[in-house]
């Protein structure tokens, strides 16, 4: 098990490498995110006064050609 650990960091770790040593432009970096959500605030005015907000948020990565990685968050 600790030998496909090893693997797994050593592959985590060149991957790093090729990316630093093959830098490209922000407009080239950032080609094809797209970021998308919401903000909700919500006030309830009972007899208690409580404020709640609520923020969703999504973020899609290509990459390679037609692997693309979403990651979505959301917290209250």
């Amino acid at each position: 098990m600790k030998l496909a650990k090893l693997s797994l960091a050593a592959i985590v770790a060149a991957g790093a490498l090729t990316s630093v040593a093959s830098a490209s432009s922000l407009e080239e970096a950032i080609k094809g995110v797209s970021i998308n959500g919401y903000v909700r605030y919500r006030h309830n005015s009972t007899t208690e006064e409580v404020d709640a907000i609520k923020v969703v948020a999504g973020f899609t990565v290509p990459v390679t050609d037609g692997v693309k990685v979403t990651v979505q968050g959301a917290t209250e």
